[in-house]
């Protein structure tokens, strides 16, 4: 009984991959149509208003129609062409996320048809796991172990902290010879 209930969820997964797919290949066909449609009336367009002369002018409507046209298609333009131009252009301290749906904490899952449930963190295999509920709570165990261990080890830290002091003496001094020195002088801390 179970086994027909994982291969319904599979069939089913794998038609909303298929379907996902279909739909942004399609959205590509769709936007080139509508494209060379604007195009064709752009220029039927252009000719008719050739023969009329400024004292017929337009309605308003009709010129505002027109702007309004012209303004989504260059505002369009303008994006892909920023889109496109700077897509692999890296700047000073951006990290590029290889992985869109990356999480804060580095982790991203995939499932390919075929194959299992597999988990990623910072681009690398972590597990792999045959069904979305034991993904999901192999990743709930390790976000909440690593959160726990970081409380604790913040705890410890603070604690020790208050028991020895930390000095910063020594940092930029000129001795009377006139040598300058950097660095730090550090009281012992026992962990």
């Amino acid at each position: 009984m179970r086994e027909k209930e994982i291969k319904k969820q599979e069939v089913k997964e794998n038609l909303a991959d298929m379907a996902h797919k279909v739909e942004q290949d399609h959205e590509i066909q769709l936007a080139r149509a509508e494209l060379y449609k604007a195009a064709k009336y752009s220029i039927k367009l252009h000719d008719m208003l050739k023969t009329m002369s400024e004292q017929e002018g337009l309605d308003g409507w009709v010129s505002a129609k027109i702007t309004k046209a012209s303004d989504y298609l260059s505002t369009v333009y303008h994006h892909l062409d920023y889109q496109t131009k700077f897509e692999n252009a890296q700047f000073e301290g951006q990290i590029k996320n290889p992985a869109p749906d990356m999480n804060k904490y580095g982790i991203h899952s995939t499932k390919m048809k075929g194959e299992p449930f597999k988990a990623y963190r910072h681009n690398k295999l972590i597990g792999e796991f045959d069904t979305i509920e034991e993904l999901n709570k192999f990743l709930t165990d390790l976000v909440n172990k690593e959160s726990s261990y970081k409380d604790q080890l913040h705890k410890k830290l603070s604690e020790k902290g208050a028991e020895n002091k930390v000095t910063a003496k020594g940092i930029n001094t000129t001795t009377k010879k006139g040598a300058t020195h950097l660095g730090t002088s550090v009281a012992k801390i026992k962990i």
